[in-house]
């Protein structure tokens, strides 16, 4: 009988603890929720401001104690990172430069922008080399939180949207055709020859190289072969798109040796396919024909109405790889899969394999219904 007294009470201690477990403090500032683990609070000077440029500014406390004691006076000792709101305009003129220490990481429907601010360099002090290493863990532990926990915290708790822009060399040179209204480029390609911007608004093709996209340097060899030349004649700087190869981009100048860069896009699979739309809406504009090799159908296509169908397009050695995929339902997707070759224009094929698949709860697959073509041809 005393048992089932005692159980009630037992309950509600592990409720508490597991509500203690998961407990987390917040601050306010500017009607904005940083929340942080109740674990790493302690540890933090936390300054908050009515200025959208440091809506949030956050330090590791044991360095700025020990500064203090050192007798150290600067601005920025401990720092781990602020937050910022920025305007359209000041985020385009930002991403026009190299923002080091500054990311986007998140927008509104207002028309807002918000700015990841780090230090470019280590602000960690103790008072002597002992308890430095004595107090690394502590070090580590609030970075880790900083940096890998604290942005995709505050979308959520803020209602934001998640948004990412490059700032590479690659990133910063799309922004100057973007935002720049006097930046002066052509476009060239050996299918229509060297094109100017001749009114065509850019925004449609490369806004998706901009954001949600990263170009990183690679140490690869420059790339041979075809490719799109995005040139701006007063820094005589050329910055090659390469057709077919897996994404590459090159930055030329006279000044300095290659650098080749590797794209990673979440809304386009290949950097060259956008520009290449791009090249070609500048071609029709100026009353050009582009002559199609069979470099131009390489790349990733979606479908924007539905949003259910893909294709992807690699180029083999002389031949193209042909990926197409229709989402039929929830649990069914069907699969088209070919092997190209261009002749006269065209992309043509006879070993098309369709398969369309039943996905069960485990996401394990089966094969409903299957056949394969004959000859077919695709093309623009």
């Amino acid at each position: 009988m005393k048992f089932y007294k005692i159980l009630p009470f037992m309950l509600c201690a592990l409720l508490l603890i597991q509500s203690f477990a998961f407990a987390a403090h917040t601050e306010k500032s500017q009607g904005f929720t940083l929340t942080i683990p109740d674990d790493v609070y302690p540890l933090l000077k936390i300054k908050t401001s009515g200025n959208p440029n440091n809506i949030f500014n956050v330090s590791e406390l044991g360095s700025v104690k020990a500064a203090k004691k050192l007798g150290q006076k600067y601005d920025g000792v401990g720092f781990l990172f602020s937050i910022s709101k920025i305007s359209k305009n000041k985020l385009h003129n930002m991403l026009q430069g190299d923002a080091s220490g500054r990311e986007l990481f998140a927008t509104d429907n207002n028309g807002n922008y918000y700015i990841y601010n780090h230090p470019t360099d280590v602000r960690y002090v103790r008072e002597n080399n002992d308890l430095m290493r004595k107090d690394q863990p502590i070090w580590n532990k609030v970075n880790d939180w900083a940096y890998t926990k604290v942005r995709q915290k505050f979308v959520e708790d803020n209602r934001l949207i998640p948004l990412t822009a490059d700032n590479s060399e690659v990133g910063i040179a799309i922004a100057k055709v973007l935002y720049d209204k006097k930046a002066k480029y052509t476009l060239a390609a050996t299918s229509a020859g060297t094109l100017s911007p001749n009114g065509v608004d850019p925004e449609k093709y490369l806004r998706a190289l901009l954001y949600d996209a990263q170009f990183y340097y690679t140490h690869d060899p420059v790339p041979d072969g075809e490719y799109i030349g995005l040139y701006f004649p007063e820094e005589k700087t050329m910055y090659k798109f390469h057709c077919g190869k897996n994404n590459y981009i090159t930055k030329e100048s006279e000044k300095f040796p290659p650098n080749v860069y590797k794209g990673e896009c979440q809304n386009t699979k290949n950097a060259v396919t956008n520009i290449a739309r791009w090249y070609q809406a500048l071609a029709e504009k100026a009353g050009k024909t582009v002559t199609v090799n069979g470099d131009s159908y390489v790349g990733s296509y979606h479908e924007s109405i539905a949003g259910r169908g893909h294709i992807d397009i690699v180029k083999q050695g002389n031949v193209y790889k042909i990926n197409i995929g229709w989402g039929e339902s929830a649990i069914a997707k069907s699969f088209w899969q070919m092997t190209g070759k261009f002749k006269n224009g065209v992309l043509t094929y006879n070993d098309c394999e369709f398969k369309s698949v039943e996905f069960n709860e485990k996401g394990k697959g089966k094969v409903k219904r299957s056949y394969k073509t004959t000859k077919v041809a695709l093309y623009f």
